[in-house]
């Protein structure tokens, strides 16, 4: 389970490769200026459950602690090639 960290998923369509990208919304407070993250799967935590064939299935659990509501999301990508995680920590 991943806290303070981002994914970066390189994913082949035909000839164009595209990038995903899973962040938690602590590596975003402590690392706000590293990526752009306008188009990033935003969650308070993720996990890797699988990786077979070129697809990859991640699990991203996220919260609204305002209102005690916790809820899950998983999002598969396909024809993927490489993923990258960063890790960041306090000091």
């Amino acid at each position: 389970m991943y806290k303070n960290s981002v994914a970066i998923i390189r994913a082949r369509k035909d000839t164009v490769v595209g990038t995903h990208m899973v962040a938690t919304k602590k590596y975003i407070q402590l690392m706000p200026s590293q990526f752009d993250y306008k188009n990033t799967y935003i969650c308070d935590s993720f996990e890797l459950l699988e990786n077979v064939g070129g697809d990859v299935i991640i699990k991203a659990e996220d919260s609204l602690k305002h209102v005690g509501l916790e809820f899950i999301n998983r999002i598969r990508i396909r024809n993927v090639e490489e993923i990258e995680i960063l890790t960041e920590h306090e000091v």
